[in-house]
């Protein structure tokens, strides 16, 4: 695309300055710096790229390039997708700030919603990468993971497998005997404990295949007492329902508390720095950003409120 452009518009003697695999949300990019040298060793007449992000995100600083330095080695700068172009003065580059300081808060938006869904996700228990972690399989999940606590310390026993290998002598012959492969949970306490050398909790285990004869019996103990009595099952399982409902509710009314406090207190923030400003304490791009965080933290909370709300009034 850029080639074409340059061609069409007559430019001769092209450079290509491509940073592949480098974000551009920094300066510190090889192909950028080789760039730089070459605008100051002056055998760069023009600069083109597809659109402003392609420089940095931070618009202060892609303001400097394009704004001070560009313009004082005599370079051309073109942005072709915003229609930037520093020979016209169509008044088409006074958008070009603006442009700067969208781009620069959409990688922070970004960043800020990454780490928010993230953080739900692992809230939630839902994997963060593509890779299993130790104790787990992909394509064979065990749904009793995490869920099995151990008696003696009460932490969570999780799912081990491996598989039979054969055994050898003391000089490291195959002896043709085989261990058997094995399915069973094991105290975290204890394997972390052990990773560090350290004497936690005791070494025991549970293996899969009682876990599961359990709870078997358990099931069918369970509907064979539905089947008997099921007016009184009914009962049982309202009132846990309902002492349930009660324990989420009070724990959603604290959280809308904490959170509708936090918005009162940004209400306060806002007010003292946009005071801070007028009086000359604080800069005008310190008072942006702190504003910029602080409203987007504002929005953010008013959102999880009246879902919050919504949900109190579900119950």
């Amino acid at each position: 695309m850029l080639e074409k452009y340059a061609t069409e518009q007559g430019f001769t003697n092209l450079r290509h300055y491509t940073d592949d695999g480098w974000s551009e949300t920094n300066f510190d990019r090889p192909d950028w710096k080789r760039m730089l040298a070459d605008i100051e060793d002056g055998i760069v007449g023009c600069v083109i790229v597809k659109d402003m992000n392609r420089i940095e995100r931070n618009y202060l600083e892609v303001g400097f390039y394009t704004e001070v330095l560009f313009q004082k080695k005599n370079v051309r700068f073109i942005a072709i997708s915003n229609n930037v172009d520093s020979a016209l003065n169509d008044g088409s580059n006074e958008f070009a700030p603006f442009l700067n300081i969208m781009n620069e808060w959409y990688v922070r938006d970004t960043s800020r919603k990454i780490k928010s869904v993230l953080h739900n996700k692992g809230m939630d228990g839902k994997h963060l990468t593509s890779n299993a972690i130790y104790g787990y399989k992909k394509d064979d999940i065990n749904p009793l993971t995490g869920l099995v606590y151990c008696a003696d310390c009460g932490a969570k026993m999780f799912n081990h497998r491996t598989n039979g290998y054969e055994k050898k002598d003391k000089n490291g012959n195959p002896t043709g005997k085989y261990t058997n492969a094995q399915d069973n949970y094991t105290c975290s306490t204890y394997s972390k404990a052990k990773s560090k050398f350290e004497n936690r909790c005791t070494q025991h285990h549970v293996r899969t295949d009682v876990i599961r004869d359990l709870l078997l019996e358990v099931i069918k103990a369970t509907s064979t007492y539905v089947m008997e009595h099921e007016a009184e099952f009914i009962k049982k399982v309202r009132s846990a329902t309902e002492l349930q409902q009660e324990s989420e509710a009070k724990a959603l009314k604290k959280r809308l508390s904490r959170e509708q406090k936090r918005i009162s207190e940004l209400n306060t923030l806002i007010k003292k720095i946009y005071e801070d400003n007028v009086n000359g304490k604080l800069s005008d791009k310190r008072f942006e950003m702190l504003l910029a965080d602080y409203e987007t933290e504002q929005s953010e909370l008013e959102l999880s409120v009246n879902t919050l709300e919504k949900a109190l009034n579900d119950y």
